[in-house]
């Protein structure tokens, strides 16, 4: 019988048929970055300005990746300075309440990930950032239900961030057993 699943280490299964990506070349790597550069002589030259530029070929992180295995390698590379900028929790607060206003509540995971993916030339922040800084969605949505309700002010806010040995938010919010009402958004 012929096989039409196979088992890929980290992904799961793959269809046989499916298109692989080719590698790109590392001077055309280079070369494509430096279109960018002389089409856009005063954007930051990051992925997300890369992939609002209408002149593009490839998705930036997938130049990146397949070419000298990051974006920042390829910069690297080219003796480009890479601006990779990183919001300040503040940024991150003010950004979760933006999208909260724009729902008309509280998002979920997938919800997040439309609106980041949705303004690559815009100011957005992951998922992944939340989780990293809070050490959970879930976590970082209840303590900012807490905050917009008044239960919590910003302060304790930003000192219930997952610590540097792993700690987990959480740890430090102890058990939450509070009513339905007090999680909604104001």
């Amino acid at each position: 019988m012929d096989e039409i699943y196979r088992l890929q280490s980290r992904s799961g299964f793959a269809f046989p048929d499916r298109k692989k990506l080719r590698n790109i070349d590392r001077t055309e790597a280079i070369k494509e970055l430096g279109k960018f550069m002389n089409k856009n002589p005063n954007k930051p030259i990051t992925v997300s300005s890369y992939d609002a530029w209408e002149g593009r070929q490839y998705k930036g992180r997938q130049l990146g990746q397949l070419s000298f295995g990051s974006w920042a390698e390829l910069c690297r590379a080219a003796n480009v300075p890479w601006a990779k900028r990183r919001p300040t929790d503040l940024e991150v607060i003010e950004y979760y309440d933006k999208v909260c206003q724009h729902l008309g509540g509280q998002p979920s995971r997938d919800e997040l990930d439309e609106y980041y993916q949705a303004r690559p030339d815009k100011f957005c922040v992951s998922v992944g950032v939340i989780q990293r800084r809070w050490g959970a969605l879930s976590i970082f949505a209840k303590l900012f239900m807490f905050y917009k309700n008044g239960k919590i002010s910003l302060e304790e806010l930003l000192a219930k961030k997952a610590g540097s040995r792993g700690q987990m938010a959480a740890d430090k919010l102890g058990p939450l057993n509070v009513p339905d009402e007090m999680l909604r958004y104001k």
